[in-house]
């Protein structure tokens, strides 16, 4: 299966062979750089990952706008798919518009806002730090545009799937 990415604004392509039924290891090539995973889930939206002798805890939160908020040992990125299968009318504009929600990914504490109401963005710009687990995680932007409303502010206590701030 082909997919085009987006993870954190950055544009990739991954391509996947599944795991059969009696193993969890998947072939993939992200970009030009082949490898492969074991893959076990661990809970209903959450895996342990084990690549080149490294393990990784991930889970993945969706988002309302139909990215995804995926938390990587601690560390939050912002992912949209895209599979190379399915037309969009209307092409990648209609993708783009609307308002986009930033989402706590896991229950913690905002830390800081890096935007205002009003404030313009561009695509992977950090807009605000939260705290969870005692580890800061920047969420980014998904999408340039202005900064809609501001659901929280810092010092305030979240809750997994919150959302955050709009970005219009």
């Amino acid at each position: 299966m082909k997919l085009t990415t987006t993870v954190d604004g950055v544009e990739q392509t991954l391509e996947l062979s599944g795991a059969r039924a009696a193993s969890s290891i998947v072939s993939f090539t992200l970009d030009s750089q082949a490898g492969q995973a074991d893959i076990i889930p661990t809970g209903a939206a959450a895996y342990s990952i084990m690549h080149d002798g490294l393990s990784y805890q991930v889970t993945v939160h969706d988002g309302a706008d139909g990215s995804f908020q995926v938390e990587v040992n601690g560390f939050a990125h912002q992912v949209e798919v895209r599979d190379a299968r399915r037309w969009i009318r209307g092409g990648g504009a209609a993708a783009a518009a609307g308002a986009r929600k930033i989402k706590a990914p896991m229950p913690g504490r905002v830390v800081k806002l890096l935007v205002q109401t009003g404030d313009d963005v561009e695509a992977g710009q950090g807009v605000i730090i939260v705290e969870a687990m005692k580890m800061q995680n920047e969420m980014k932007a998904a999408k340039a545009g202005k900064v809609g409303r501001l659901e929280v502010a810092a010092g305030d206590s979240v809750a997994a799937g919150q959302t955050l701030l709009s970005i219009e």
